[in-house]
């Protein structure tokens, strides 16, 4: 079913090392509630937290420079993902992650993502055409400038949603996780649709043929929620 999708106000706003851009405002959930926190500290190497749900692929816990994460083995390449955290009962909510792709020749790792269940509103961050891509009920919605991804540094990835049973907002923030001070971008969107409950997931696209990682997952709301780890 096509859903009306109004953006009322769209901009990007990069880092301050960007040639004629400001620096992008952080979004403030300081009286958000964490529900839900995985930083795999306590997950034995080689295991799984014990809420994930695989997919497709080769998933497990490892230590990296003296920290565990989360690893996908890059090959063989697929469309690889977990489903992680609560199914989440209210129209507000933040996630938050780092991740770690790879590039060879002119092929880099891909990560997407989805909030509210498989089909819900979906994350596509693409280092090669330097876009975020967003869709909502399988239709794109827009396509947001990436210039500044680098697939050699850890990188820091946080959307928030906020909204009631009439209308969601998405709000996106990139930036480097050693320098969470300079933004890559701020979107801001407005979905003219209740979002879809469901679980997240994360999914990973080796195309570099390389492994992929991920670190400190986190989801936060504004309120008490029936999901909690």
């Amino acid at each position: 079913m096509n859903k009306k999708l109004l953006t009322t106000s769209f901009f990007a706003l990069f880092s301050i090392t960007a040639l004629n851009f400001l620096q992008a405002e952080k979004l403030d959930t300081s009286s958000w509630m964490v529900a839900y926190q995985e930083p795999f500290t306590e997950v034995r190497e080689g295991d799984l937290p014990e809420d994930f749900f695989i997919l497709d692929g080769h998933f497990e816990v490892i230590k990296m420079e003296g920290n565990k994460c989360l690893k996908l083995i890059g090959k063989p390449v697929g469309e690889h993902g977990f489903l992680y955290g609560p199914r989440l009962s209210t129209d507000s909510f933040e996630i938050s992650f780092s991740c770690l792709g790879a590039v060879k020749s002119r092929r880099h790792n891909v990560f997407a993502g989805s909030l509210g269940g498989i089909r819900g509103y979906i994350f596509r961050i693409n280092p090669v055409s330097e876009k975020l891509s967003l869709y909502y009920d399988e239709a794109k919605i827009s396509d947001v400038s990436l210039s500044a991804w680098t697939s050699n540094d850890w990188m820091s990835v946080n959307l928030r949603i906020t909204g009631d049973s009439k209308k969601s907002k998405c709000d996106i923030l990139v930036s480097k996780q050693d320098d969470l001070d300079q933004k890559e971008i701020k979107a801001e969107l407005l979905i003219e649709d209740e979002i879809k409950h469901g679980r997240f997931a994360l999914w990973g696209f080796a195309y570099a043929e390389q492994d992929i990682y991920w670190d400190n997952l986190v989801i936060r709301v504004p309120h008490l929620s029936d999901g909690k780890k």
